[in-house]
């Protein structure tokens, strides 16, 4: 053994088998005052650590103290507020939840650092996604944890330093005159966030670029999906909401943590609500692109924070654009009209981040803000149409359903394909209500179509993230079910693995219930998202769809071909219906049927078609010999 590999051995072994000579176990204990050490909290299940981690916390200053559950944690974080808290990363309570998630949400803000004990890759990125102070791999060197405690314990200080500090400058700030930045002496000032207005900013941002500021930059900051809160608050919950962010902007602005080395003291920063939930920020003297990045992830960070309002405690997520002087505009408007365009483009991206300006994106906003207005009318006056595309069975070349699919046919631009239009939608909140509107063609079509003697056809509707978010989707549900006397199990809901398959608990017992009313859930684009393949056993589906980007590589990609064998084989272990998408060639129509795949759609069979045209399909004897098409498997009559 070499002395490297012993090192690391003793790192782990027990502080007796270590100890020099004439040491005894019991020295550090005994010394007096010890009853006033800082206490550290463990919420572990490895037996090695149970017993040789206190005895190193020992001999490190620590009252050690081991948690039998989740639920004796919380308490004891409440009671006894621990120094320090470490958890393993992997742990779940009796109810599945996520221990460190858990601890975490209780903890949070309150200066006390999480240690995560992590076995692999995935317990390291779920610890760092529950952002705690720390990880650490197993097997455990408690030299290197406990070097870690100590830093993460300093920081911890060096924050409560900073945040008093930061509170004297505030009084300081209010006796002076509420921060000369801020007010600028204009009457315009908006009645819930006590903040300046638009007008006052633009005649501010005005102002400061006629006297030359250095390096002027307009930021516009904005809460991503704020629907959700109101909805789940109530409108004068929101309201409380709006009033604290607006407070903790002003914070972060009033802090002066954002100047740069460089500013000289020169450095102003002016914050206003611009309308509904965006915020303007205009800085000068703050190093251009370099500060207003400075400044924006400042702001997006404070949003991240916990924010309470209507009585309980919101979790926020903001996006925002930034322009720059003289590049991107030479006045307030225009610089305001840009960084709003490049908010536009953040959203786009997935929100939580900071875009800037660039003058490609003027003519993509602009198409975005003309979609939004024709798909408002577009909705009122119900111009979206459904098709519907059949899924198939491999082995008897019969179509068993339809999948639901929404349409746009504009009056004067023809077909808007829905890759343009989808997007716009889900960013400006009218996806929940094109979703609700397919569900309801749908199903009253799949009666229809069963009132002519299609008994055994099944039909697929997508959902979307929005309509979890509204909180009525099972009622919904229920009620299309009831209206069209509809057997339960005849009506499949696609959820997207992109958008709906995070791990949500809230998510998953919207599934449950929907499970419970004798729907079938299918699980679509599978194998396209950041999801973990464990999360199958908590999400009750009863189908996979085999993304189509996977189905048209497997045949030339090796990789892909292996992917796809691999899912399949997944589904069919786990009981589950498998459903190849995409399909456009013989070739890849007897691939994945040789992978065991049950049904599937596309191109090669029939696109998504009008319901007079999916009608005609459903009656003929052979539904591809008028489209010319020669499928290599066995014909059977409906």
């Amino acid at each position: 053994m070499t002395s490297l590999d012993r090192s690391a051995l003793d790192a782990r072994r027990p502080p007796e088998a270590q100890r020099p000579a004439g040491e005894t176990s019991n020295k550090r204990r005994d010394e007096p005052g010890r009853s006033e050490a800082p206490r550290a909290l463990l919420l572990i299940k490895s037996s090695e650590i149970r017993r040789w981690g206190p005895r190193w916390l020992r001999r490190a200053g620590f009252e050690a103290e081991i948690a039998g559950d989740v639920a004796e944690a919380l308490d004891r974080v409440d009671t006894q507020e621990p120094a320090v808290v470490i958890v393993e990363a992997g742990l779940r309570d009796p109810a599945r939840v996520w221990a460190l998630e858990g601890i975490q949400r209780r903890i949070h803000g309150r200066g006390i650092p999480i240690m995560a004990l992590c076995r692999g890759d995935r317990e390291i990125q779920r610890a760092l996604d529950a952002e705690v102070a720390d990880v650490v791999r197993h097997p455990v060197d408690w030299r290197l944890l406990l070097h870690r405690i100590h830093v993460a314990r300093r920081r911890v200080e060096t924050r409560r330093h900073l945040a008093e500090a930061h509170r004297r400058l505030d009084r300081a700030l209010d006796v002076v005159g509420q921060t000369h930045d801020l007010s600028y002496g204009t009457p315009d000032r908006d009645r819930l966030t006590e903040l300046p207005g638009r007008e006052a900013f633009l005649a501010l941002a005005d102002r400061a670029l006629a006297a030359g500021g250095g390096g002027t930059a307009v930021l516009v900051v904005a809460i991503d999906r704020f629907d959700a809160v109101n909805e789940a608050l109530g409108r004068e919950g929101g309201d409380q909401v709006l009033a604290s962010v607006g407070r903790a902007m002003r914070g972060v602005l009033s802090n002066r943590g954002w100047l740069p080395a460089s500013s000289g003291g020169l450095a102003t920063a002016a914050l206003a609500r611009l309308s509904g939930v965006h915020f303007g920020v205009v800085t000068t003297h703050a190093g251009g692109a370099e500060g207003a990045s400075r400044v924006a992830h400042q702001l997006l960070s404070e949003l991240c924070e916990p924010i309470e309002g209507g009585g309980q405690t919101v979790h926020l997520v903001g996006s925002a654009g930034a322009a720059l002087h003289p590049n991107d505009g030479d006045t307030a408007e225009q610089l305001v009209r840009h960084a709003e365009a490049a908010l536009v483009e953040a959203r786009r991206l997935g929100g939580g981040i900071l875009r800037f300006y660039c003058s490609s994106l003027n003519e993509g906003t602009t198409r975005k803000l003309a979609i939004d207005r024709m798909l408002r009318t577009a909705l009122r006056k119900n111009q979206l149409e459904v098709h519907y595309q059949p899924l198939v069975e491999f082995h008897t070349g019969r179509i068993v359903g339809a999948e639901a699919l929404v349409r746009w046919r504009h009056p004067d631009h023809g077909l808007i394909q829905p890759q343009e239009f989808i997007p716009v939608a889900e960013e400006t909140g009218l996806m929940a209500e094109i979703s609700n509107h397919t569900l309801d063609v749908a199903t009253r079509q799949l009666r229809e179509w069963r009132d002519q003697g299609f008994d055994d056809l099944g039909m697929a509707v997508n959902l979307s993230l929005c309509q979890f978010r509204q909180g009525d989707l099972v009622r919904r549900v229920r009620d299309a079910i009831v209206t069209n006397g509809l057997r339960p199990e005849s009506l499949e809901l696609e959820i997207s693995e992109r958008g709906v398959l995070s791990g949500d608990l809230e998510i998953i017992e919207v599934l449950r219930a929907l499970k419970e009313l004798g729907v079938r859930l299918s699980l679509d684009d599978f194998g396209t998202g950041d999801s973990s393949i464990s999360y199958l056993k908590d999400f009750p589906v009863d189908s996979l769809k085999i993304d189509k980007s996977f189905v048209a590589g497997a045949l030339d990609n090796n990789s892909d071909s292996a992917i796809t064998s691999a899912m399949a084989d997944i589904g069919r272990r786990l009981s589950l219906r498998i459903i190849a998408e995409g399909i456009e060639t013989d070739h890849q129509l007897e691939l994945l049927k040789g992978m065991g795949c049950h049904q599937f759609q596309g191109f090669l069979f029939s696109p998504a078609v009008a319901s007079q045209e999916f009608r005609r399909l459903l009656s003929v004897s052979d539904p591809t010999h008028e489209l010319g098409r020669t499928l290599p498997f066995p014909r059977r009559s409906r």
